[in-house]
């Protein structure tokens, strides 16, 4: 697989040997993200997870992805599975403040203050912006 910090390619293993190929790029990865944080705001969780499932298909090494998947296991109660998935945001991006605040959260026990991440950057954003401002 070639990466590109933009556009790359992802091969999907259809059974059979067969595989087909899809390119995406990232602002696709961003539209799968923010469509599912409004649909996990409307309460249609199921939509929110098919389109962070392909989101992760998109790019799997993102924290927002599972940052959000712990908001939706929590707010079904799952509250293990959803320290699981703030767990993995976090050693993805131990600088992602969504992650840390709902880890927190969640461990104390604290409901209805959920950090979508709406406006916060990842990793590999900060450090974009701070090699343009060099």
């Amino acid at each position: 697989m070639f990466l590109t910090p933009f556009l790359y390619e992802k091969k999907y293993d259809l059974g059979g040997g067969d595989t087909m190929n899809h390119k995406y790029d990232q602002s696709h990865l961003n539209h799968l993200i923010q469509s599912a944080i409004v649909n996990i705001q409307c309460k249609h969780y199921i939509q929110a997870k098919q389109q962070l499932c392909e989101a992760m298909f998109v790019n799997d090494h993102t924290p927002v992805i599972h940052n959000l998947l712990g908001i939706i296991c929590e707010l079904h109660g799952e509250h293990s599975m959803a320290m699981r998935h703030y767990r993995c945001s976090y050693v993805l991006d131990g600088t992602y403040r969504p992650a840390i605040s709902n880890l927190i959260r969640c461990s104390e026990q604290k409901s209805n203050l959920y950090d979508y991440g709406i406006g916060s950057l990842t990793f590999e954003q900060r450090k974009m912006e701070r090699s343009n401002k060099k």
